[in-house]
């Protein structure tokens, strides 16, 4: 028998609470930790999810509420497991054959292995004006919708998820403007019934907006072409970022930033295993997020017998 492992789960959302039942089978001593709540980035999907059998829930959070519960009622005898809410892993560092995680709060911990579960953040817009009008951006037309019926918005981005919530705003009576910085990626059938409805209008690819300046009721909007506009909302749909605490080496990624893993999950630092959306795969879900924590325990039971 190798050295008993000792496990950090980096983010408690479905790749890492999947993670966590697992090693509590396999009876592998681990802690998980989370920045914010316990769910991840389920707690801000808004809109239904109905591809995780066998289960429909409302929402994202509807599934974080049941998955900390479940963590709650999780027996895993001799306190095989921990959990740290609202502690963030901030660094990872190397010493010996252990790796060392320092968190937000000052704290720093040893480890055999870890698991990074940390999932993504939405892309902002780097522009002046930006931080100052959060009151008006807003990245999810499902919550949001209600609040701007019958009003004028901006959706800035050309994929799915701009192209389904420009569906959502028109079913709730907005004059919709679009702006993208290049051609449209999204579903044909999305792109197709956007530009034939009368209230949406979509600018010349590569017009975007280069400056926001907030008002009482309402954000003007100066775009790249010089003209001015003003708005109820902008949504910014412009994609997706993996999270990664500060590494002591670089784990290989692909061209987006994801982390590069084998088989196993275990990316190009031998002991870091990578699961869920953080990784380079090709769906991003619910069902692969916990698919991915299982078979990362699994390895590394093996690799600890």
């Amino acid at each position: 028998m190798k050295a008993s492992a000792n496990v950090a789960i980096i983010g408690a959302g479905c790749a890492g609470i999947s993670a966590h039942i697992w090693l509590c089978e396999l009876h592998i001593q681990h802690q998980i930790f989370e920045g914010k709540k316990m769910g991840g980035m389920l707690n801000r999907v808004y809109n239904t999810i109905e591809n995780f059998p066998p289960r429909h829930y409302a929402n994202g959070k509807a599934l974080a509420e049941e998955l900390d519960q479940y963590v709650k009622k999780t027996v895993c005898g001799d306190q095989v497991s921990k959990v740290f809410i609202e502690e963030e892993i901030t660094k990872i560092s190397k010493k010996e054959d252990l790796f060392l995680l320092e968190s937000n709060l000052g704290t720093v911990r040893e480890f055999t292995h870890i698991l990074l579960a940390t999932g993504t953040r939405f892309r902002q817009l780097d522009i002046p004006g930006y931080k100052k009008s959060a009151d008006f951006i807003s990245q999810s037309t499902t919550y949001s919708a209600p609040s701007v019926a019958g009003e004028k918005v901006l959706i800035v981005g050309g994929g799915d998820a701009a192209f389904e919530g420009a569906r959502i705003l028109l079913e709730h009576n907005c004059d919709i403007v679009l702006s993208s910085r290049s051609e449209y990626c999204a579903r044909p059938e999305f792109v197709n019934y956007i530009t034939k409805s009368n209230s949406a209008s979509l600018m010349e690819l590569g017009v975007l907006p280069v400056e926001f300046i907030p008002n009482k009721s309402q954000i003007d909007v100066i775009f790249s072409n010089g003209k001015k506009d003003s708005f109820k909302k902008v949504f910014v749909r412009i994609g997706v970022d993996p999270i990664l605490p500060a590494l002591f080496s670089e784990c290989k990624k692909d061209e987006r930033g994801y982390l590069r893993t084998d088989h196993n999950c275990e990316t190009s630092i031998p002991g870091i295993f990578a699961i869920g959306d953080v990784s380079v795969a090709p769906l991003q879900s619910i069902a692969t997020a916990i698919g991915d924590g299982a078979r990362a325990a699994k390895a590394i039971q093996v690799l600890t017998r």
